[in-house]
């Protein structure tokens, strides 16, 4: 911090020096949760292929790999994709990874699947519903028509009221992190500005900035821009339960259809 207060500008794009240590902070364990409760939605039957959207460090996309599931996935970072590629050779799974923006139509080299995933809240960091709306259109070029996309976004209220405040210091084996949050109202956008310093066993400790921008919404929203972008919104869950979202409802998940359009 500068004596004015002022953060430290970051100087890594979003995930290009937090991947290093992804796995690490236990950041893929939320997304594996998910995938339980999407095998519990799905009856404990997996659709026969399944793409992951945002799929991360790839605990998602091999552990239906594991399944048996034909499965890809698709994000947009090279530091996030080098660790799922990493993780699905230790796994000894072969699976497609795509190196794509969800803002763009994809040409697909294989698919469409029969459902697409998308967890930990991968559709907040879209910060206007013209973004929003173009991530759910590159989502539905994945999926064959009449086929189903589950995906969990953070509440405009958890936006708000718990996730854009405070200071947290989270310690790991040989990382240091400072996370710092805040909420700016006009844009309805929480930033956290992470600090982490990581040991390098040749280098000593080593520091890097980034920067992360989430904004929330409202599950009226969601719905809305789901249909005007080909998908049909099949039921609104609190979190990870069956039950309907409420006021205060900190995530909601979604479970949409792909129109025949």
């Amino acid at each position: 911090m500068r004596d004015s207060g002022e953060l430290i500008p970051a100087h890594k794009a979003p995930y290009e020096g937090y991947a290093e240590i992804y796995d690490r902070t236990g950041q893929g364990r939320f997304g594996l949760r998910m995938l339980l409760w999407a095998r519990d939605y799905w009856g404990g039957h997996w659709p026969s292929s399944i793409v992951d959207l945002a799929c991360g460090a790839g605990q998602v996309a091999v552990a239906l790999g594991l399944r048996g599931v034909r499965t890809a996935g698709v994000d947009r970072s090279p530091a996030m994709l080098d660790l799922a590629r990493k993780r699905a050779r230790r796994a000894g799974v072969e699976i497609p990874w795509f190196e794509a923006d969800l803002r763009d139509t994809p040409v697909l080299a294989e698919g469409p699947y029969d459902a697409a995933t998308c967890f930990y809240d991968a559709l907040n960091t879209c910060l206007s519903e013209a973004e929003l709306e173009a991530c759910l259109r590159g989502m539905a070029a994945w999926v064959r028509p009449g086929g189903e996309l589950i995906v969990d976004l953070i509440t405009d209220f958890g936006i708000r009221e718990v996730w854009g405040h405070g200071v947290d210091v989270r310690e790991g084996k040989d990382t240091i992190g400072l996370w710092r949050s805040s909420w700016h109202a006009a844009r309805r956008v929480g930033r956290l500005d992470l600090t982490y310093f990581v040991q390098d066993g040749e280098r000593g400790w080593q520091r890097f900035d980034e920067r992360h921008e989430h904004r929330g919404w409202d599950p009226v929203e969601v719905q809305a821009t789901m249909v005007a972008a080909g998908w049909t919104v099949e039921r609104m869950c609190d979190g990870m339960s069956l039950e309907p979202p409420a006021a205060d409802s900190y995530r909601v998940t979604y479970v949409a259809r792909r129109r025949d359009e």
